[in-house]
């Protein structure tokens, strides 16, 4: 949005933004923006702890479906592996619940 000052002043100008930034719709915006960077957050903060486990994270997916909540898929080589991934995630306090999705890959694989 461009606000030409030289057509309705400064005073009008700055009541235009007071009333954009008070308004619903850019709250509600505001507000899934806010919670989408709190869901990336969470995921960017599993990734960390998996990685600081030497969990290799190519063939894992890892989503933050809502605060708290985790859910993982994807595959592992070793069930030692799958075991580390369960582990790291148990001890991060910020994820209440999470659900998993991930299969052993076989030798074939």
């Amino acid at each position: 949005m461009i606000i030409n000052t030289e057509k309705i002043g400064n005073n009008t100008a700055s009541q235009i933004i007071i009333d954009m930034a008070t308004s619903d719709a850019i709250n509600t915006c505001s507000l899934t923006a806010l919670e989408a960077m709190e869901k990336m957050s969470q995921t960017k903060k599993v990734e960390a702890a998996l990685l600081e486990n030497d969990i290799n994270l190519n063939m894992l997916y890892v989503e933050a479906p809502e605060k708290g909540k985790l859910l993982i898929t994807g595959l592992t080589t070793t069930q030692d592996e799958k075991d580390r991934i369960f582990r790291a995630i148990r001890s991060m306090p910020e994820i209440t619940d999470f659900q998993s999705n991930i299969e052993v890959a076989s030798d074939g694989f």
